[in-house]
């Protein structure tokens, strides 16, 4: 291209480029750097007019989006010169496919430096309306300080775990956590479980029963979990169905209710304490009856004491014995666990510790004291 099309090329308005010696019009006649006019077509050369050449960065620089229908690519072009010559170089090349899920940037030094772009999000949204809206709604449930807040944090695995589910799972988006779309949205495959669901049909999802609710505690890591969630849609009683949903409504409101930070919820207290009925530690029965049996916010603390409670003893709790989770019994199984953990005392002096303990609490206070 002349240096004529490339500054149309780039919207500029330009007249001609110079160096500190020397200026050149666009129709292609240099001369010295102090003549006001081009002696070939008499067009006026003020200095405000022309680039200056002389700059190691890029002169100016454009983006362009191409789609195919199958592929779409976003491509950030820098102008450059090469003495009084003008080019372009392409700075990044950021593409999607829509058949292959391939995502690839080319360049992800240039890629991060585009944060807050709104060409980045344009064409995320032009590919698919709605796509960096939903991305930027995922990213924003991450709660841990070293999250990832911008799209062009992102890399190519990321992009293509969000990519997979906005166009494949597009129906399942209010039911899955977005962090978690994030680290395993890349390998989700449910097909092999729903051959005839349309996971873009609300609908066709709405026929999966208690599985779509559950799908909200899932942590996708675990692909199995599915395979208990369609058994309880075939083997639980309505009635059991009913309760699990109401645990479900309540623990999310917990999630919004400010409760303290000593009672708060968090999303991942609901799916660590999920996983224990999905992974079959626990009956569905004694699941429902413990939860029952304690108050909302504490039944959510279950798996934090499942944890201290295999540590202290080495072995898997026996739910049918276990009451409820209460404050009394939290506090006691997390102490237990820091005497064996920090002071190094046995299985055995424990079990004495505590039996002391209770029939004569003040003394074992008295012997602490000193």
């Amino acid at each position: 291209m002349t240096n004529k099309e490339i500054i149309d090329l780039y919207g500029l308005t330009k007249l001609g480029v110079h160096n500190t010696v020397t200026k050149k019009c666009l129709c292609g006649q240099e001369m010295d750097i102090n003549e006001k006019k081009c002696p070939n077509c008499q067009t006026a050369l003020p200095k405000s007019k022309l680039m200056n050449i002389n700059k190691n960065a890029a002169l100016s620089k454009r983006f362009a989006i191409t789609d195919d229908g199958k592929n779409a690519s976003l491509t950030y072009y820098h102008m450059m010169s090469k003495g009084f010559e003008l080019y372009e170089t392409k700075a990044l090349v950021f593409s999607l496919n829509r058949e292959t899920l391939d995502v690839r940037i080319s360049s992800t030094h240039i890629f991060k430096s585009l944060k807050e772009n709104e060409h980045i999000e344009l064409f995320l949204n032009t590919f698919e309306p709605g796509f960096a809206t939903f991305i930027k709604n995922c990213l924003k449930e991450q709660s841990h300080g070293y999250a990832v807040t911008n799209i062009t944090s992102l890399n190519e695995s990321q992009i293509k775990s969000f990519l997979n589910v906005f166009l494949h799972y597009r129906a399942l988006i209010p039911y899955l956590f977005g962090y978690k779309i994030l680290y395993f949205g890349e390998k989700l495959d449910l097909k092999k479980y729903f051959p005839e669901t349309d996971f873009c049909s609300k609908e066709s999802v709405a026929e999966l029963g208690i599985v779509c609710k559950l799908l909200h505690t899932w942590d996708m890591k675990n692909e199995r979990y599915i395979e208990t969630m369609i058994e309880l849609e075939e083997m639980a009683t309505e009635n059991q169905k009913k309760v699990l949903i109401t645990i479900l409504e309540q623990m999310f409101e917990l999630t919004r209710r400010n409760t303290g930070w000593r009672n708060r919820v968090s999303y991942d207290d609901i799916i660590n304490a999920f996983s224990i009925l999905y992974n079959k530690e626990i009956s569905l029965e004694d699941f429902i009856r413990i939860y029952q049996n304690s108050r909302e916010n504490f039944f959510f603390q279950i798996y934090e004491y499942r944890n201290a409670y295999k540590k202290l003893n080495k072995s898997r709790i026996d739910w049918s014995q276990i009451e409820k989770i209460d404050r009394k019994e939290i506090g006691s199984i997390l102490a237990q666990k820091s005497m064996k953990e920090d002071l190094k005392m046995k299985t055995d002096e424990i079990s004495t510790f505590y039996k002391k303990l209770e029939k004569a609490p003040w003394d074992v206070l008295k012997s602490l004291a000193g």
